[in-house]
């Protein structure tokens, strides 16, 4: 990566994801509402096992603030 003079540089990683959905199917020893068995659908995301991550370079200028905190020179 290359991060000039007067810059700040810094990685990103994200991992890859997907989505699911499908349902639950909920068993009760006693009536809930009514019902022993209740059907509930649902939408979930997260990381995908096994996948890659997607690494990403990003640089921008210093703000005058950080100069001041971590450069020797003004």
């Amino acid at each position: 990566m290359d991060v000039r003079p007067g810059e700040v540089g810094w990685v990103t990683r994200e991992p890859r994801t997907r989505s699911v959905k499908g349902t639950y199917e909920l068993h009760f020893p006693d009536r809930f509402y009514g019902h022993y068995i209740w059907y509930v659908p649902f939408e979930a995301t997260g990381p995908k096992p096994d996948a890659p991550s997607t690494k990403t370079q990003h640089t921008r200028p210093m703000t005058d603030q950080e100069k001041a905190q971590h450069c020797a020179w003004p």
